[in-house]
């Protein structure tokens, strides 16, 4: 959660609370992305929940922690998932009850 703060902060170069467009066009030209406001305000749109033309730190948050929650869904997933196939034949097994 740290790391995500800090990196929220670096891109949020005026303090604002939000990343908005230039700020974001910005750090895509210190990375060496050729500028590209189409692809900028795409990026917005998808990551802009609340649709006021930035992002702020729930927003970033959300995107930036969405891959370690789909990691930790599939875990789940495969603990039901062999809970179930008792014979360990790869397929769940029904119980009868």
């Amino acid at each position: 959660m740290i790391d995500i703060k800090r990196a929220f902060d670096i891109l949020d170069k005026d303090g604002s609370g939000t990343i908005d467009p230039n700020e974001l066009r910005k750090a895509f030209e210190e990375l060496g992305l050729l500028e590209n406001n189409r692809l900028i305000y795409h990026i917005l749109g998808d990551i802009d929940a609340n649709c006021d033309g930035g992002i702020n730190f729930e927003e970033f948050l959300k995107v930036a922690s969405a891959k370690y929650y789909d990691e930790a869904t599939l875990e789940d997933a495969q603990r039901v998932f062999d809970y179930f196939d008792a014979d360990k034949s790869g397929k769940m097994t029904l119980l009868e009850l």
